[in-house]
């Protein structure tokens, strides 16, 4: 006999994505910074996965940024000294992953391109830096090994094809974003188009360039990057200031200014010869964004640039990252309810992905682990959403969850934190009065009124009186006899001096239950007294007694246990 209660059907939504990694490099390492884009090349949402200089000290402000922002799954340490790799991982809350078991770890869940890119032209194939070439062609294109060359890619070697293919978004690492998705969905805004110009080796070029495009949200902003090589090489690339502004006067007119030259190894000089190579004009007009549906005619020439614009402002917005999709759930109290739908995202051949879900009967839940193992065992909270890894992915998903009751929820949390706990006598009979009356009686003409009338007074109340009385120069006995008026024969008032008490979230005059001392009259001073569990509930505390204090001193010094 099925024991489950049916509670009636509800509204979910779900969504897909690779599960994505931040590579960790030695500072200022080539090497490292070669063997992280080749990674990323492979994996499916690899253009969205930032390279992190890894220092004594741990991440630079912009890189530490860069991770948070990118909402990465765990850290893949590649050449970084591994203590410093350790501390950043914890700074982070995220694991460590060496990059020798990648695919073994928290961060395997995901695919090859060939698993879902739909469909590439043999004729015309992306194309991709060798391994071994230069840092910005690995940059702007991403990279191919050897053995993966029987994949529709190409390896060029000319060094304009690096700068023509980033035009039409048409490179290896640009296949990494095939059906990846962001959510919500909104208008594009649309950016000044970025050229990012690249002297001598580049390295901070590269890796600036490389993080700046990973956080560039895929679908919720329109805004071109291009790596490109100084003026003294672009001159030379036959068309190329032509095929530029091919690009710029295809883009609608609702923001300004055209073009940001952003660099950080050339000089103010080189970047205004390299805009003189592109047919750019220099403007002091304050840059805008802007949207529009239908877009707007096109621009026209000339095309104004400026120098001294930070595209880093216009990416590091929030984001949620997956392919979202909607369903119903009929949803059961005290079993599993099943969760059936056909996930968006079409795989070519076995893949892992993660899924998010979110929606009614998860709402109010606390996102604590224990909450998540409640509803799936497999469960953890990611982004606000309870997160679940799949290997293999199926095209049709079904998914059993228990969805806890907020009594449920408590009682665990309670598990979580205390040694044990009960319901307290008061606890016991509203609980059995909740069970058997009709809520809807509170509803009743003068119920409302008199619950007020016997409602102690709030201590709030009790403290400004308090402090009355003792600005009148009140003995400490007229004190305690106010106290006990209020709360009954026996009642001594648990309320902390302005600075003397650190409980956690408590203001000033309430009374808490962590622990604290109480005023026994003028005869005993201050005394310990037990730990306070919330109304309806009691529990027992490891938590040793305060000492006794003598009367007026501070019911919870910095150094008492209870103060801790």
């Amino acid at each position: 006999m099925d024991s489950r209660r049916y509670l009636g059907q509800a509204g979910m939504e779900a969504a897909v994505l690779p599960s994505r990694a931040a590579y960790l490099i030695a500072s200022g390492s080539v090497a490292g910074f070669r063997t992280a884009v080749t990674q990323a090349s492979s994996r499916w949402g690899g253009m969205t996965e930032p390279i992190v200089e890894a220092q004594a000290s741990g991440l630079s402000p912009l890189h530490e940024q860069t991770v948070r922002v990118a909402k990465v799954e765990a850290l893949v340490n590649i050449d970084a000294d591994f203590q410093a790799a350790k501390k950043i991982a914890q700074g982070l809350g995220l694991p460590i992953v060496d990059l020798a078991v990648i695919r073994k770890s928290d961060v395997a869940f995901t695919c090859s391109l060939a698993e879902v890119v739909q469909y590439t032209d043999p004729a015309y194939p992306p194309i991709a830096a060798s391994p071994t070439g230069a840092l910005w062609h690995l940059a702007a294109a991403g990279c191919v090994e050897p053995h993966r060359l029987l994949e529709h890619v190409r390896v060029s070697k000319q060094e304009d094809e690096f700068g023509r293919y980033q035009l039409n978004e048409d490179s290896r690492i640009h296949s990494t974003l095939a059906q990846f998705g962001e959510y919500p969905s909104t208008p594009a805004r649309h950016i000044p188009t970025v050229l990012w110009v690249i002297e001598d080796e580049g390295f901070t070029d590269s890796i600036d360039f490389w993080n700046t495009r990973a956080l560039r949200p895929a679908h919720m902003i329109e805004m071109p990057m291009l790596l490109l090589p100084g003026a003294d090489t672009v001159k030379h690339w036959l068309d190329f200031p032509k095929q530029v502004a091919r690009l710029l006067k295809s883009r609608p007119r609702e923001f300004a200014v055209d073009v940001a030259l952003v660099s950080r190894s050339a000089s103010p000089d080189q970047l205004l010869k390299f805009a003189s190579a592109l047919g750019l004009e220099p403007t002091e007009e304050e840059p805008r964004d802007g949207a529009c549906m239908p877009a707007s005619p096109a621009r026209t020439a000339p095309f104004t640039f400026r120098t001294d614009l930070d595209p880093t402002a216009w990416v590091t917005i929030e984001r949620h990252y997956g392919v979202p999709t909607s369903f119903d759930v009929q949803v059961f109290a005290g079993g599993p309810s099943t969760l059936r739908f056909v996930q968006p995202v079409q795989f070519n051949g076995r893949a892992g992905a993660l899924v998010r879900f979110w929606g009614e009967p998860l709402l109010g839940l606390p996102a604590r682990p224990s909450i998540a193992r409640l509803v799936h065992p497999g469960a953890q909270w990611r982004d606000g959403r309870l997160q679940l890894a799949f290997l293999p992915m199926s095209h049709q998903l079904a998914v059993q969850m228990t969805f806890p009751l907020l009594p449920q929820a408590t009682e665990q949390l309670l598990d979580d934190v205390t040694t044990g706990h009960q319901l307290s006598s008061a606890g016991r009979l509203g609980t059995a009065l909740a069970e058997r009356a009709d809520s809807f009686a509170l509803l009743e003409p003068g119920v409302y009124e008199a619950a007020i009338a016997l409602t102690t007074p709030r201590s709030k109340e009790l403290l400004r009186r308090l402090k009355e009385r003792r600005a009148d120069g009140d003995p400490d006995a007229d004190l305690a006899e106010l106290a006990a008026t209020w709360g009954g024969a026996g009642l001594s008032a648990a309320i902390c001096p302005p600075t003397s008490c650190r409980m956690s979230g408590w203001r000033t005059g309430r009374r808490h239950w962590s622990g604290c001392a109480r005023w026994a009259g003028p005869s005993a001073g201050w005394r310990a007294s037990a730990p306070r569990a919330p109304a309806g509930r009691s529990f027992r505390s490891p938590r040793p007694a305060v000492p006794r204090s003598a009367p007026g001193a501070a019911p919870c010094p910095p150094t008492s246990p209870a103060a801790r």
